[in-house]
C-alpha cells in the first residue's frame, strides 16, 4: 500500500476504510502515522474487537462455495433493520468474492502497541447493529488505546455503514476531515 500511495506521489493523505478496509487503514496508519493526516475507520474487523466465530464461518462458507445465495446471506445477516441493499451491491460482491486469492491470509489481529502509534486524528465509526464483533469491547479497547478518538456510533445500520447509512455517513466524514 505504501508503494502505491508513494508512487501515487502522496506524501501525506487522509485514510479511510470500511471493515477489512479499516483494518487496512489502521495497520497501514500504525506502520506510518507521520503520513497520515487523519484516519477514519468504519466498523474496521480485527482492529478493536475480534470477530464473532459465527460471522467467520459465515465469511469461510461464502470462500468455499461463494455462490449468489450465500453472499447475500452474508451481507444481509444484521440487515433485517435496515432497507434491503440494492442489487448492484450484492453483484458487486459476488463477483469480488468468486475472484478471491484462495491464498489471502485473513486479517490478523491489530496489536496494542500497534494501535498506539496512532496518533493523529481518529474517526471511529460502527453500526448500532454490529454482527460481526462486540461494540462494547471495541469501543472500551479503542478509547484505551487511540489518543485523538471520535467515536460515533450510527443508528439503525449494522456493518456496510456506507450502503446503509449514505449520507450521513459522508456528511460525518468531510465534517471530520474539514475540522
Amino acid at each position: 500500500m505504501d508503494e502505491t500511495l508513494t508512487g501515487l506521489g502522496l506524501n501525506e493523505f487522509f485514510l479511510c476504510g470500511l471493515s477489512i478496509g479499516g483494518w487496512n487503514a489502521a495497520n497501514y496508519a500504525g506502520y506510518y502515522p507521520q503520513k497520515v493526516l487523519k484516519l477514519i475507520m468504519l466498523s474496521p474487523v480485527q482492529t478493536f474487537a475480534k470477530m464473532h466465530m459465527s460471522f467467520f464461518m459465515k465469511i469461510m462458507k461464502m470462500g468455499f462455495h461463494p455462490t449468489r445465495e450465500n453472499v447475500e446471506n452474508y451481507i444481509g445477516w444484521g440487515s433485517e433493520r435496515e432497507e434491503p441493499l440494492p442489487d448492484s451491491i450484492i453483484r458487486q460482491f459476488t463477483i469480488s468474492v468468486m475472484n478471491m486469492n484462495s491464498s489471502a491470509s485473513f486479517p490478523k489481529w491489530i496489536k496494542k502497541e500497534h494501535l498506539l502509534n496512532l496518533n493523529m486524528p481518529v474517526l471511529l465509526m460502527l453500526g448500532e447493529y454490529e454482527f460481526a464483533f462486540s461494540i462494547p469491547q471495541a469501543i472500551k479497547r479503542a478509547k484505551h488505546l487511540v489518543k485523538n478518538l471520535e467515536l460515533k456510533i450510527v443508528n439503525n445500520s449494522s456493518h456496510l455503514l456506507c450502503v446503509s447509512k449514505p449520507d450521513s455517513i459522508n456528511n460525518e466524514i468531510v465534517e471530520f476531515i474539514n475540522k
